[in-house]
């Protein structure tokens, strides 16, 4: 039965690691690349639904998680959140509940909708904490730096991109995460004015991709050198600066394959040209980079567009068109919650205050407004982390809640177990108790049984040597007295008397054979003699002997057969049988010759009879009662026997006795 079970659970183990792999490369998308994306959409739609049928929970969700991801690299990012959503409402796996809080992150974050971003970030960061995914929690630190990042907390992007690439370090084959630490870290530094430190980690990062095969359609190396250029550019080196943006704006078709990096290129090599006194060839490049970002809808660059283009209209003496631009980067920091730009629009703004006379009174309101989006950006990121700790409490809270109940009910569920366990055990033991005194019961009476039978027994066995003794000293006596005064009788010459008294003593002869084995019979106590046995057999086969023409080969098997060390009444019993089947082998068989052979095997005596007389049919050998003794007899000492005869062709009878 374990082997069956076993051989169950390891089939049932193989069934679904097969279809774990089966599935595996079932939701493969490699081969999917390279279809029309109204294909790819179909392909995903039927994946999806054939999904719903999966029954391991992990394969489900983790299929869920690619299809998803493809969605977002079609670009269907509504459907990526979609199934992201369903996958928080369904499931129980915290891995999979961590990864789809990371993506609505990602989502959010795209959408500028830093809030929500910020919210789940920060539950994902609390799951993967307590997890073994470095892969997982090294994205949510990063996502979570570029959070802090965009909210002006530059301290603790800084610490979020550290602890990201510590992570990086502790496992192998995230090369992805550890560039992307470190290329945070470069920005961050950057932010708070260390040039330096901001190239060191730059440069690490550069030297990292020449040594790692990563993806060439990321364009890690060209954001590494714009970075990078970035830097010299604030360090007033715009020579050097300039250097690493045309390395950038080198790479092939770069303008439709990542329009944003090429629109940033171009506003930072306008910026350049505008501090080398080469003014008007800096509009162009301000210009070209606007339209792409407006083109592309990327509100953050416009942004940052708006505010060159005012620096280059101051540096025109152009204050209107100035403010124009300032004016309508303001606008768009209110309407997608930029504040940290709106922070750099407004101070910009207040460049112009002092220059123009009707600006005063907007200069004191611009002050204002810079406090207030300071402190209430800060105000926003502490209730963000406040609102996010409190719904990871309550989370908490109703987790240990569950948990205390099926503990409870677990300790409920064991106090009854334990207590149907004692009862269970106490009401064994009173039947086993019960059970046992009946055997006892049963045992004393058993013995009592076998005391009274031993005590007729010996009563019987004193009775019959009592008779056979009266037998032997009394009738024999007489017998032989009366036999010695006929021989002196027979000593006269008449024939006539003589004849008479010869066949007298003969009879009286007979008598005193028969009288001897009757008393031999009733006195079993020389049957327990040492040798007796033997002696008795001899002697019973010998007078068949000489009473018989027929001829007696016996066989004792003394090697074998301890015969002083046989039950006494085993011993008897084969006597009479032995006397009952010789008896009627002379009687009935008509046969020369009688075989007698004892033999042991095993501790059971086997006892074979054999002559070669004319033997009967079979059904016949029942009419007497001679197998009916010995049936009987067989049965005081658990013995059986067998009988193989048929006519013309003698009889053989087969005793086994065990002892």
């Amino acid at each position: 039965m374990k082997k069956a079970i076993i051989i169950f659970l390891v089939s049932v183990l193989f069934t679904a690691s097969e279809l774990r792999v089966k599935t595996s490369k079932l939701f493969n998308f490699n081969k999917m690349e390279n279809l029309p994306i109204q294909q790819q959409l179909d392909l995903l739609e039927r994946l999806e639904e054939m999904n719903k049928w999966t029954l391991l929970k992990e394969v489900k969700y983790s299929n869920d998680i690619k299809i998803a991801n493809r969605y977002w690299n079609l670009g269907y990012k509504a459907k990526f959140k979609d199934i992201n959503d369903k996958i928080l409402k369904a499931c129980d796996l915290e891995s999979f509940i961590a990864r789809a809080h990371l993506n609505l992150a990602e989502f959010f974050y795209v959408e500028q909708r830093m809030e929500l971003s910020y919210r789940h970030i920060l539950t994902a960061e609390s799951i993967l904490l307590k997890s073994t995914n470095i892969r997982d929690l090294s994205d949510a630190l990063i996502l979570k730096g570029q959070l802090q990042y965009h909210y002006g907390e530059y301290f603790l992007a800084e610490n979020s991109a550290t602890r990201a690439l510590i992570a990086c370090k502790k496992r192998n084959g995230l090369d992805g995460q550890k560039y992307k630490s470190l290329n945070l870290l470069g920005i961050v530094n950057m932010e708070l004015d260390h040039y330096e430190k901001s190239l060191e980690f730059h440069l690490k990062a550069l030297n990292f991709l020449e040594h790692r095969k990563l993806d060439s359609t990321a364009f890690f190396r060209e954001t590494t050198l714009f970075n990078i250029g970035l830097v010299y550019h604030l360090k007033r080196n715009n020579v050097e600066a300039t250097n690493y943006f045309s390395k950038v704006l080198t790479t092939y078709d770069l303008k439709n394959k990542n329009p944003s990096l090429y629109a940033n290129v171009l506003d930072a090599m306008g910026m350049c040209k505008l501090e080398s006194e080469n003014i008007d060839q800096a509009l162009p490049f301000f210009i070209k980079s606007q339209n792409i970002n407006d083109n592309w809808r990327l509100v953050y660059r416009s942004i940052i567009n708006d505010i060159h283009l005012s620096n280059f209209y101051l540096r025109k003496r152009d204050s209107a068109s100035a403010e124009q631009y300032l004016r309508r980067g303001l606008y768009k920091c209110q309407s997608n919650n930029f504040p940290v730009v709106s922070t750099e629009v407004i101070t910009e703004l207040l460049k112009l205050a002092p220059t123009r006379h009707p600006l005063d009174v907007l200069g004191e309101r611009l002050r204002d407004s810079i406090a207030n989006r300071d402190q209430m950006a800060k105000r926003k990121f502490a209730r963000l982390n406040y609102e996010t700790i409190e719904a990871l409490e309550d989370r908490n809270s109703a987790i240990k809640s569950k948990w205390i109940f099926i503990t409870i009910c677990g300790f409920l569920l064991i106090i009854l177990g334990l207590t149907f366990v004692i009862v269970w055990q106490r009401t064994k033991q009173i039947n086993m108790r019960l059970a046992q005194e009946r055997y006892n019961s049963r045992e004393k009476l058993y013995q009592f049984l076998l005391k009274q039978a031993s005590a007729v027994e010996n009563a019987r066995l004193v009775e019959q040597n009592r008779i056979a003794k009266e037998l032997h000293d009394g009738v024999m006596n007489k017998l032989l007295s009366v036999r010695l005064s006929l021989y002196v009788f027979c000593r006269d010459n008449n024939v006539r008397y003589n004849s008479l008294c010869f066949k007298q003593i003969d009879l009286i002869q007979s008598i005193e054979l028969e009288l001897r084995s009757l008393a031999h019979n009733l006195n079993n106590n020389e049957l327990g003699q040492k040798g007796k046995f033997k002696e008795l057999v001899q002697e019973l086969v010998e007078r068949y002997q000489l009473s018989t023409e027929i001829k007696f080969i016996l066989d004792l098997d003394e090697k074998k057969l301890y015969w002083d060390g046989i039950d006494k009444r085993v011993k008897l019993n084969i006597y009479r049988i032995l006397e009952e089947t010789l008896s009627n082998a002379i009687k009935h068989s008509n046969c020369t010759f009688v075989q007698i052979q004892f033999n042991c095997i095993a501790d059971v005596i086997k006892l074979e009879i054999a002559d070669n007389g004319q033997g009967f049919a079979k059904g016949q050998s029942h009419r007497g009662m001679g197998l009916k003794n010995i049936n009987d007899r067989l049965d005081q000492i658990n013995g059986k026997f067998f009988i193989q005869s048929s006519p013309s062709n003698g009889t053989k009878l087969f005793i086994e006795i065990p002892i």
